[in-house]
């Protein structure tokens, strides 16, 4: 099947059926990677209004994509969960930096990563869950990883406390 194909019908599919799709993609990931992108680049160009009726289960299979054992699917998988643009997604990503050896898929997380922490992301600023996964990854191993954690929580919140998790964890307590 010619790729253009499996990505119009994906986008078809996923559109039509929105979140009642999402449970027989989740169960049928992994088996073709080829497939597996088409489906990630679909929810990514998925149209927002769209999207926002199964937001939660389609956010669940772009994330698979993140432990996907395939560099391509990692990538695409990271393009799509920017589209999401709330802190979850952002946290998800920076998590995902970590990890990624991958030169294409490392990339394309630094991008969705600091695109995401350019803008204002949904959700509340002040909300502990929300901003946890970017504070503990403040001061990681990763010299990368930890530069896109303090940049997103700055932009985000308009702080600058640099690689001082405390400081973070007591800014947001009082906020």
């Amino acid at each position: 099947v010619a790729p253009t194909l499996m990505l119009t019908v994906s986008e078809a599919m996923l559109a039509s059926a929105g979140e009642r799709a999402c449970p027989a993609l989740e169960a049928s990931f992994g088996r073709d990677p080829l497939i597996d992108r088409a489906l990630l680049v679909a929810a990514r160009n998925l149209d927002a209004r769209v999207a926002s009726r199964g937001m939660d289960e389609l956010r669940k299979f772009v994330l698979l994509g993140l432990s996907s054992a395939d560099a391509k699917t990692r990538t695409e998988s990271a393009y799509a969960l920017a589209r999401f643009g709330d802190l979850d997604s952002l946290t998800q990503l920076v998590a995902g930096l970590e990890t990624e050896t991958d030169g294409r898929a490392r990339r394309a997380l630094e991008r969705a990563v600091l695109g995401l922490s350019g803008m204002r992301c949904t959700g509340d600023l002040g909300h502990p869950p929300a901003m946890q996964g970017l504070v503990e990854q403040v001061d990681a191993g990763d010299t990368l990883v930890r530069s896109c954690a303090q940049s997103a929580l700055a932009r985000l919140s308009g702080q600058s406390f640099g690689d001082a998790p405390q400081a973070w964890w007591n800014w947001i307590a009082g906020s």
